[in-house]
């Protein structure tokens, strides 16, 4: 689908993304972000809009709490 024909406020269902689908882009933007994300992610926030704000605020509190435990310190 061109990007311009996604209303980010459309749920996602209305796009055909099924529970396997919706636990593959979690899993996926999980990796991307380097965080973990809950697998209901899509159910939770269920349409782009929603979920790119949930994810921002992740990444701020993230940010504001400075690099994982996990990470090396150099």
């Amino acid at each position: 689908m061109p990007p311009d024909r996604i209303n980010t406020r459309h749920r996602f269902v209305h796009y055909g993304i099924d529970s396997v689908t919706a636990a593959s882009l979690s899993g996926e933007l999980s990796k991307w972000l380097g965080q973990p994300l809950p697998a209901a992610l899509v159910y939770d926030y269920p349409n782009i809009d929603s979920l790119a704000r949930y994810v921002s605020t992740q990444q701020e509190t993230t940010d504001e709490k400075g690099p994982s435990s996990k990470e090396p310190r150099s």
